[in-house]
């Protein structure tokens, strides 16, 4: 099992083409987000510079790409209306590609959060009960790696792209909320 810094380290290490990301928790209580809802909630601006898109856009410039799928259910969390807002757009700004699917209309995900990289490894994602990250498995078999794959596959193909959806659904939408404009 291997702890976040580990984590990330495996998939950095591991992801020369194609790094796809399923989310199907509404929750996640993550340290590094202790505080963040509530300046959220409250009003405050987002959080300006964010490391991770900097990630995403070396990843961009070596050619990587980096897929994710939130499955969301309806109505959104407070919690993922603030990682849509304050992350996954950011995300998206900096060449991820972010499609949402209506968990209810998807039946075949499953429950399991995991990463699948260049379709020859999978990293299964363990949280606990209240939504903390107890730790992630590597899996390498073959017939396992298939199988996560075709989950992936099901996922991409089910789902619109975050933006879009995004846009089509203000009621999720902060009074103070301001679109970042998109470059077609």
């Amino acid at each position: 099992m291997l702890n976040a810094d580990q984590l990330g380290e495996f998939v950095a290490s591991r992801h020369q083409r194609d790094l796809f990301r399923l989310e199907t928790r509404d929750v996640l209580n993550v340290p590094q987000d202790a505080g963040r809802l509530e300046r959220y909630l409250n009003g405050e601006p987002g959080p300006g510079h964010r490391p991770w898109a900097d990630v995403i856009r070396g990843q961009v410039a070596r050619g990587q790409i980096t897929r994710r799928v939130l499955a969301l259910s309806e109505p959104l969390t407070d919690y993922r209306r603030c990682s849509i807002e304050w992350g996954y757009l950011d995300n998206v700004a900096a060449g991820e590609h972010c499609r949402v699917v209506n968990r209810p209309s998807a039946p075949g995900l499953g429950t399991q959060d995991f990463w699948l990289i260049d379709r020859r490894l999978v990293v299964l994602m363990h949280y606990d009960d209240e939504g903390r990250f107890v730790g992630a498995e590597p899996v390498d078999d073959e017939q396992d790696v298939g199988h996560w794959a075709a989950i992936a596959d099901l996922a991409w193909d089910s789902g619109i792209d975050l933006a879009i959806w995004w846009d089509a659904h203000q009621q999720y939408w902060r009074e103070f909320y301001v679109p970042t404009p998109r470059s077609e």
